[in-house]
């Protein structure tokens, strides 16, 4: 049978001598294909020690499903114990527990038991192989709280001995710095001219408080990555699909300014179900059960909401925005059909009176709320916007912020090819329909933009037709390409999808910053933490060049709230890599030269440029 999950645990190891591991696996069949797995909460002996912690990830397929994993750690004697939970939506539907002997440094046996809170139709559980001693010296630091999938550097493989972590920062030994420019970056996309706005005008803006660096995903992915979230840095988070209260009590723990999508449903069935207004008898309902939905949720988690009457130290952090639907312009909202014209109609109509009676809604009981609009799809986002602002005048006073998913399958300052859909030009047509309709100076956000990548470079599901599959480096690329070209714009958030792969054959899209399966940190990942670390509250200067497919370089003060903050140059070359040339602001110097992940390059001066090797890979120069 086809492998489905590969687990792998780590124990947190401080100066342990020896530790062992317990290799499982096993097969049910399942009778609720909504079933996924959810935290696997860990164990100890029976004298309350050795404690380990793990996370148990899996996919289903049908009905049938298998899995296998490892423990690890200093069993020296009485039982271990272990138990994860099958979930559908956020109710549990089964309590697997287990446990096996460890005795004076021999773990042996089958799993002694076996509990289930519901009936397994068929398969069983047993301990496959004997435990295998590790060493592990004393004195090599502290493993990261489980789960942890790298250690040393190295990849840990199932079976495989497991080496203690250094002390350093362990994700980016100095030797995995090192980056290989693409020959080309060339595809389905074309570069074309672009209007930039003056930089002067943009440059002048006052920068938002929290700086442009998001990420997005669904709720239970963020309890699943909580740590590397964490570590990567991002400095506010959006989160969609039915509202999940563990992901959402983390994200607040964690001080992370989140952007909500509310939609109906609060089940992951319901939502796919429920999620358009085909169930409804008519628009009104529709949008009376969305309002309910809207109470509901800012009534606990808005200002002053129910959480924090209980857990009052969390009430700094309140949900204080919320986007009114995901991609109404399409199938999220009112279901395709063969007369796309009527179709399209009712969809801005309705999203006209959705968005009116939530934003009235919101303001009158919920004032601190921010309401964030249209959360349109890319290359129909500007139609969509310009016909709902049509419907009633009363649009324009609906929203306090615009948002868009500008995807385009192409790097960010290229216009893809089929569709004609660019970025740039979208962002300059969103402005004179904001202009239009007396909405000049509201914020533009990028709630949702991503870059899927190929199966063979880790990628879970095959490459998409309409959504062509770049390698792991480029997509890297387009992460930091995005956040500069966005801070070109003036755009004050941007939110990448995705924390992983998609988890369910539902979406079937790779664009995750790390693999699902191995919690390994994909190139994205590195480069992410290593932009938001050389610039934590990044604030654009001066365009050094803008060439149309060809030298882009943009000057950055690293934290625009201090007045001694560092300066750098952002530059890449688009479709080819060799040796680039950049000229050096007047009186500055340069102090080192950076790639994609933060490691130095070689570079030299000469009549006022500095010279290195680059190409679609951005690279960072640091001024002095």
């Amino acid at each position: 049978m086809k492998k489905l999950l590969n687990v792998i645990f780590l124990t947190a190891i401080t100066s342990v001598l020896s530790a062992y591991e317990i290799n499982f696996e096993g097969t049910y069949e399942n009778s609720n294909k909504n079933d996924r797995p959810n935290i696997l909460s860990g164990g100890a002996d029976k004298k309350g020690e050795n404690e380990w912690q793990a996370v148990l990830k899996t996919d289903w397929k049908g009905k049938l499903q298998t899995f296998e994993g490892i423990m690890t750690g200093d069993f020296k004697s009485g039982t271990v114990k272990g138990d994860f939970y099958m979930m559908s939506g956020t109710k549990q539907t089964r309590h697997f527990v287990f446990t096996a002997t460890a005795a004076d440094y021999n773990i042996s046996g089958p799993i002694l038991e076996l509990k289930d809170t519901k009936e397994v139709k068929s398969g069983k559980f047993e301990l496959k192989k004997a435990g295998k001693a590790v060493s592990a010296p004393s004195g090599t630091g502290t493993v990261p709280e489980a789960p942890a999938e790298k250690a040393g550097g190295k990849t840990v493989v199932a079976g495989k001995d497991k080496n203690t972590l250094p002390a350093e920062d362990w994700r980016l030994p100095a030797k995995e710095k090192k980056v290989s420019q693409p020959e080309s970056d060339t595809g389905d996309w074309k570069f074309t001219p672009q209007t930039f706005p003056p930089i002067e005008s943009i440059a002048a803006q006052k920068p938002d408080s929290i700086p442009l660096y998001g990420c997005f995903s669904w709720g239970e992915q963020y309890t699943q990555f909580r740590k590397e979230i964490k570590e990567v840095g991002w400095t506010s988070y959006r989160l969609s699909g039915p509202p999940n209260d563990e992901a959402l009590v983390n994200a607040i723990e964690d001080g992370l300014p989140l952007l909500v999508t509310l939609q109906t449903g609060k089940t992951r069935q319901e939502f796919r179900k429920e999620r358009v207004r085909d169930y409804y008898k008519s628009d009104e309902e529709f949008i009376q059960a969305y309002l309910a939905v809207l109470d509901e949720f800012c009534g606990k988690y808005g200002p002053g909401g129910s959480l924090f009457q209980k857990r009052p130290e969390l009430a700094k952090n309140p949900v204080k925005y919320i986007e009114l639907w995901s991609e109404p312009n399409d199938h999220r909202l009112i279901a395709n059909g063969p007369d796309k014209k009527e179709i399209d109609a009712h969809r801005q109509s309705l999203y006209a009176k959705l968005l009116k009676e939530a934003y009235a809604f919101i303001k009158k009981k919920y004032p601190a709320v921010m309401v964030v609009g249209f959360a349109a799809s890319g290359r129909d986002d500007q139609r969509f916007i310009e016909k709902v602002h049509a419907c009633d005048p009363a649009v324009a006073n609906s929203y306090d912020i615009v948002s868009t998913h500008p995807y385009s399958d192409a790097p960010p300052m290229a216009e893809r090819i089929q569709g004609f859909y660019s970025v740039t030009k979208a962002w300059t047509g969103i402005q004179k329909i904001l202009a239009k309709n007396g909405s000049s100076g509201k914020p533009l956000w990028y709630s949702e933009v991503g870059w899927p990548i190929l199966q063979s470079e880790g990628g879970k599901f095959p490459e998409q037709k309409y959504h062509p599959s770049i390698s792991v480096w480029l997509a890297a690329a387009n992460v930091i390409k995005m956040y500069t070209l966005a801070s070109r714009l003036g755009v004050q958030r941007v939110f990448i999808i995705s924390v992983t792969d998609a988890p369910t054959d539902d979406d079937q899209y790779n664009y995750g910053f790390f693999d699902s399966k191995t919690r390994e940190w994909r190139p994205s990942a590195y480069a992410a933490q290593q932009m938001i670390r050389l610039l934590p509250k990044p604030r654009i200067q001066t365009v050094i060049s803008e060439e149309t497919g060809g030298l882009y370089a943009y000057q950055f003060k690293c934290d625009w709230t201090k007045t001694d903050t560092k300066e750098v140059i952002i530059a890449w070359q688009e479709q080819k890599k060799g040796e680039l040339s950049v000229a050096i602001p007047a009186g500055r110097k340069i102090s080192k030269v950076l790639n994609l992940l933060g490691g130095e390059e070689k570079f030299s001066v000469k009549d006022g440029k500095v010279q290195f090797a680059g190409g679609p890979l951005p690279s960072y120069l640091v001024l002095e």
